[in-house]
């Protein structure tokens, strides 16, 4: 679909770098993108490292920036459902006698002398920090109507609103969809535009995504079939019918529901792949793990890891790959890593490579363990590294 807008485009490292310059230096940033791709996740981990490099405790509780300064705070705010009046809070009544100050809950029946003064004064949101540190991150701004956008002008550029000042360890991050991706899309007046940087967050590479999912125990066998099938991570149609269509962020639903769930039961796993990516893609998952009934005996390959030689389909070799990462997570140990470690030592570079990270996202920490006392992945990893592969 041809872009109404043009806005520089950013792979998912390179905005996770913006966001933390824009918090050194107190600079608002807008995330545009497509729905899935991880505008918000990538907040997320953007936060998670401040907090680390800060030496501070990451949290996404918005209670935790009140009396707790070595804590880092992720508010997540869903612009899209605030009102104007909702950015400024509301007004309260405060009356000052012999310069002392309190607020007057009922107002009504109040009497006011020549000794006492009365003024409107505003309680801000409680969204809305007064102290400590952390990102205020405003997602779906772009689908809030168009006077609540104004309303957060101020906050944007100035970050105030009225006698509110946002605290200098704050920094304000948004998000939305294109204008072409969701009908629903208010679009920004230019004088909101111009309070912002701008940048598009791209669809991850599958290699990307990959390195991703090992790292964030996503099921094997998604990773498998994404690095499989790599046009169906992410494939959004605007004038799709389907309300499930694949993402980064559907597939992670999908190997969430996966979770203890037999590869033979297809059954519940194309109930379950169905309901997070779409029929289309559910019915190619199926497909691909019945690709195990055309693989010689598992256990056979596992006492003789010379016969992966004899194994040169591709769509084969991508079964066979999903095999051993789920030989290995049905029974996690070193002597099982072992074992599909001597495997992988037989067949094509790119298929061990991506064994590498089917096995890593089990359970990475073991693994990292484990591999340290597996000396047959030296010489393995040395033939990788001069390939060009990344050992992350």
């Amino acid at each position: 679909m041809q872009k109404i807008f043009q806005v520089s485009g950013v792979k998912h490292e390179e905005l996770k770098e913006l966001i933390k310059q824009c918090y050194h230096r107190r600079r608002a940033l807008f995330i545009w993108g497509p729905p899935g791709v991880g505008k918000s996740s990538v907040a997320r981990q953007a936060a998670q490292e401040l907090a680390k490099e800060l030496n501070l405790q990451y949290s996404e509780d918005p209670r935790d920036y009140k009396g707790h300064p070595d804590k880092f705070v992720l508010i997540d705010i869903r612009a899209s459902q605030l009102d104007p009046v909702d950015w400024r809070g509301i007004p309260i009544v405060i009356l000052r006698t012999n310069g002392t100050e309190k607020i007057i809950v009922n107002p009504h029946n109040l009497e006011i002398s020549n000794h006492v003064f009365a003024r409107t004064s505003w309680a801000p949101p409680a969204f809305l920090p007064d102290e400590g540190q952390g990102i205020v991150f405003l997602d779906e701004l772009n689908l809030a109507v168009l006077s609540s956008q104004h309303a957060s002008y101020q906050l944007i550029l100035d970050r105030r609103l009225g006698e509110y000042v946002l605290p200098d360890g704050w920094v304000v991050i948004a998000a939305g969809n294109r204008v072409e991706d969701v009908p629903t899309v208010v679009e920004m007046s230019k004088a909101l535009e111009n309070r912002f940087l701008h940048v598009e967050l791209e669809p991850p590479s599958v290699e990307d995504w990959t390195r991703w999912a090992a790292n964030n125990e996503i099921d094997p066998r998604v990773i498998g079939f994404v690095n499989y099938r790599k046009e169906l991570l992410f494939k959004f149609d605007p004038r799709g019918k389907e309300k499930a269509f694949p993402t980064p962020r559907s597939w992670e639903f999908a190997s969430d529901m996966l979770k203890n769930v037999p590869s033979t039961d297809y059954k519940r796993i194309y109930l379950y792949v169905r309901s997070a990516v779409g029929e289309g893609a559910a019915r190619e998952f199926i497909a691909f793990l019945k690709l195990r009934e055309k693989l010689p005996n598992l256990n056979e390959i596992i006492r003789h890891p010379e016969k992966a030689k004899d194994i040169t389909d591709l769509s084969l070799l991508h079964a066979l790959v999903t095999n051993l990462a789920e030989y290995y997570s049905a029974k996690k140990s070193k002597e099982r890593l072992r074992d599909v470690v001597k495997v992988a030592s037989y067949i094509p570079p790119e298929f061990g490579y991506l064994v590498f990270f089917l096995t890593k996202s089990v359970d990475p920490l073991f693994w990292t363990d484990a591999m340290m006392e597996i000396k047959e992945f030296d010489p393995i990893a040395k033939k990788w590294i001069e390939k060009g592969y990344l050992l992350d």
